[in-house]
């Protein structure tokens, strides 16, 4: 039955309208929705909603707008710091593990191989491939570089919004969020705007929906409501950069200990149990393998940061800790639990700071201690608005429903996002140049200062390498080398550092050989050094192969050698470097002088020779010798790798932890075996893929070296093996003519799929039970 009158709202209906109804293309030009004036009207209705909307946009636009958003849009690569060699990553992604359905794998492209993203998020990588779709990779790759900078005040707003902070909160600490980002005091923790873009922008991602579950953590313990979604923004925190989880964690208590003991109901806990089992089940398939094989990785030995209260609280903090303990007491005084669980968590995080040892460097924990102090000190201040006024108006009813609240929040958020166009404000300095107005100059420099944003890192990095005055330089040496892979065989190359090899875009500028050359040239050097054993041997190469080398492994400094080609050429055909790329007029006259080294092209400073003695797979005229325990965690391992590695002509003595019975045995520190067999010739060596390897032998169980990485994966057909021998390479004992090794899923991986499938499987569960209707927790 069709109505022609509006029953609950029979006065809006025109008596003479006709009861036809008038298709929407044909309605009257007066009748039609302008959803600008209707939006406009809305805000004017609600004028709290229009402050904060304003205030969170500007915030968001202001970080847009030092970005240079110009720049992002434009089809360049993208340089500078770790991110110029990061562009690497989600192509390798794109182009070779996704189409075998895999998230991670086996690639040949660094350190001799490695396993790329085992022990590196993917989820950052996985958005670039997914918005490579649509706009070209450099694009994609920028926008999603900066998603975590733009999103942070949103995600503080939205923290704010979901506990029911009263306004102006939720606006002040999206504010709050930008002199944390622009504090360039620090560049590789983690979080703020010059460690984005020293390469950790997943970092910067993660601490954006660490926030956001932060806000629907507090939601579902007190309202009983998004456990499916607190449980999906848990897994991808932890997806997005396993160190923010770590800081999760410690929120997660906080909130715990703020929240639980009021809004616990019975019928709440099983799914609030469900909720963390959930997103742990959804991790499942990157975590599960990553924690079972963490003892192939490499301890680069971090130094703890040991001036506790210097690095908790620097000098330039001086009116944050201020504002902050006006958070913390005022608080305390209104029960704001709000104030509460940011004190808590960080109270927790700098117990974490102080106290943590092992793996973890201490200092990427600063960041959220650091984020929790600006998000106090913009409560801080809000409090201190209140008093004043109310002191003035002697009534804080009328105060808190008046509009000297909103406008005061509102004036310091303009005060914030208009220091870029007020830049002499806060930028005064005393004799001693220390910073004055309690640290507020030098903690809004970075934001102050137009000039560090728009002629700084921020257009040196999304300017991208193809607009480096090196450029042609740069782009000549790719050709080249792909030019000599094409004529003379793909392979590894060994590339000599040189701080001058910045003016590409970066001094990592030479680790994107294999980006650049569809991956027939590998670099030996590459990112993510724990992520291989093989990485200080790769280093120790290098510096036996550099007039200038970078040496960036701590406590090795009575392993370090200066340029030595007698020693370098041993170690680089150990490790199987086809090129040799040497840049100094120190190295290029060793190298010539080198019969095992031969010139094969020129580009610009760098000369190019092959290494003979170098193949891939090679017979050995001896056996490893055993050592059991050896490779119980990667500090034992590369102690055992060192102590033949450095002796002058034993790079050829491999240790394994274990292997057939015929291979002799020894006890750490006996005299190392020389065990004499048969050798093996090898031939119709075949890198089919880039985790498949085949080769042909003239004879059967004389071992046989394969300078690839070891990794449980590897899985060798036709042959005893693989046995991992030092420094980090592979063994196998032929049993037929015709050798296969193949880098298969293990267990763990195979197991946490099955977990990651039951994860999905009860997250829809969660998310039919959370639409359900029931008691609301009281908080």
């Amino acid at each position: 039955m069709t109505l022609t009158v509006d029953e609950a709202h029979p006065e809006q209906v025109d008596p003479g309208a006709s009861s036809i109804a008038t298709p929407p293309g044909d309605a009257p030009p007066e009748t039609r929705r302008d959803p600008l004036r209707e939006l406009v009207a809305r805000l004017r209705a609600h004028p709290e909603t229009a402050i904060t909307f304003l205030v969170v946009s500007a915030c968001c636009l202001l970080v847009l707008r030092v970005l240079h958003p110009t720049l992002l849009l434009k089809d360049t690569t993208p340089s500078g710091g770790d991110m110029g060699a990061h562009v690497w990553g989600p192509a390798f992604l794109r182009d070779h593990l996704l189409p075998k359905w895999r998230l991670f794998g086996w690639t040949p492209d660094w350190y001799a191989g490695f396993p790329a993203f085992q022990f590196y998020m993917v989820i950052p990588a996985l958005m670039i491939v997914a918005l490579d779709v649509v706009l070209p990779y450099s694009v994609a790759f920028k926008l999603v570089s900066v998603l975590g900078l733009l999103t942070l005040p949103i995600a503080a707003w939205a923290l704010g919004r979901l506990v029911r902070a009263p306004f102006p909160v939720p606006a002040l600490l999206a504010v709050g969020t930008l002199p944390f980002m622009f504090d360039a005091t620090w560049n590789i923790y983690g979080g703020n705007i010059a460690s984005t873009l020293a390469g950790e922008y997943s970092f910067s991602i993660a601490l954006s929906v660490c926030l956001v579950y932060f806000g629907m953590l507090i939601r579902a313990l007190r309202d009983g409501k998004g456990h499916a979604t607190t449980a999906a923004l848990l897994a991808l925190v932890m997806l997005c950069h396993l160190i923010v989880f770590f800081l999760a964690l410690f929120g997660t208590a906080a909130i715990a200990a703020v929240w639980f003991r009021r809004s616990a109901r019975g019928w709440l806990l099983p799914r609030r149990a469900a909720m963390f089992a959930t997103a742990a089940a959804l991790t499942a398939f990157w975590a599960l393998p990553c924690f079972v094989m963490r003892g192939y990785t490499f301890d680069m030995g971090w130094v703890k940061l040991t001036s506790y209260l210097d690095q908790l609280f620097p000098a330039h903090f001086g009116w944050v800790i201020g504002l902050a303990a006006i958070a913390i007491v005022g608080g305390a005084r209104r029960h704001d639990r709000l104030v509460a669980t940011i004190g808590l968590m960080a109270a927790i995080d700098a117990f974490a700071f102080r106290y943590v040892n092992g793996r973890l460097w201490n200092a990427r924990l600063l960041p959220l201690f650091y984020l929790c102090l600006h998000l106090l000190a913009a409560i801080g201040f809000w409090y201190a608005c209140t008093t004043v006024v109310g002191l003035v108006r002697r009534s804080r009813a009328s105060m808190s429903r008046g509009l000297v609240v909103p406008v005061a929040g509102f004036a310091v958020a303009a005060v914030f996002v208009g220091l870029p166009m007020n830049t002499l404000w806060f930028t005064g300095h005393n004799k001693a140049g220390h910073p004055t107005w309690f640290g507020l100059s030098a903690h809004l420099s970075g934001l102050a200062s137009a000039n560090w944003a728009g002629k700084g890192w921020v257009e040196w990095n999304y300017s991208g390498y193809e607009e480096k005055a090196a450029w042609p330089e740069y782009a000549d040496t790719m050709d080249t080398m792909g030019q000599i892979g094409k004529e003379h065989g793909c392979g590894r190359a060994l590339w000599e550092y040189d701080e001058k090899i910045n003016d590409y875009g970066t001094t990592l500028a030479m680790m994107l050989l294999p980006y650049w050359t569809k991956g027939c040239i590998a670099s030996m050097e590459g990112l993510y050094f724990e992520s291989s054993a093989t990485t200080p041997f790769h280093f120790l190469t290098a510096s036996e192969t550099t007039l200038k080398p970078s040496r960036p492994i701590l406590g090795f400094q009575d392993q370090w050698r200066d340029l030595d080609l007698n020693l370098g050429i041993e170690h680089m055909q150990t490790l199987g470097v086809r090129y040799y790329m040497a840049r100094s007029a120190e190295a290029i006259t060793q190298a010539q002088a080198r019969s095992e080294l031969t010139e094969v092209g020129r580009a610009g400073p760098w000369v190019m020779f092959q290494l003979s003695g170098s193949d891939l797979v090679v017979g050995l005229d001896h056996t490893p010798y055993i050592e059991p325990g050896i490779a119980n965690d990667g500090k034992t391992w590369t102690n055992a790798g060192l102590a033949t590695w450095q002796l002058n002509g034993g790079a050829r003595l491999f240790a394994a932890p274990s292997g057939p019975k015929t291979w002799p045995h020894i006890k750490t520190g006996d005299n190392v075996p020389f065990n004499k067999t048969p050798t093996a010739v090898v031939s119709n060596i075949k890198m089919d893929d880039t985790d498949k390897l085949s080769f042909d032998v003239d004879r059967v169980g004389s071992p046989v070296l394969v300078k690839i990485s070891y990794f449980p994966n590897w899985t060798a057909h036709g042959a005893d093996g693989p046995y991992r021998v030092t420094p980090n390479l592979m063994v196998v004992i032929p049993r037929s003519k015709h050798v296969t090794l193949t880098y298969d899923r293990t267990s763990p991986e195979w197991v946490g799929m099955v977990l990651t499938g039951l994860g999905v499987v009860g997250l829809v569960l969660l998310a039919r039970r959370d639409r359900r209707r029931e008691p609301a927790a009281q908080g």
